[in-house]
């Protein structure tokens, strides 16, 4: 972690997107979860 990390400062308005995409990214990951279970479960 940067010892000048704002979670709120003008420079690290860059970060915070990038935190956002990543957390998109998780979200959806989460959301395909059951889909990817059930094909492991059908494949068995």
């Amino acid at each position: 972690m940067d010892k000048n990390n704002r979670p709120y400062g003008g420079t690290n308005i860059h970060h915070m997107v990038l935190v956002s995409n990543q957390n998109k990214k998780f979200m959806n990951s989460i959301g395909l979860l059951p889909i990817y279970l059930n094909v492991i479960y059908f494949l068995k």
